[in-house]
């Protein structure tokens, strides 16, 4: 991953990677939802 080492040298990085990360995938969760009913 290219991203990982411009997160390595941010201090939250993880952290910020870890919210980005739920924030996708509960939109693509209520997207996935919302098509199958």
């Amino acid at each position: 991953m290219r991203g990982m080492g411009i997160l390595s040298f941010l201090p939250g990085g993880l952290i910020l990677l870890l919210i980005l990360s739920s924030v996708v995938t509960g939109i693509l969760y209520g997207i996935d939802k919302t098509r199958r009913f």
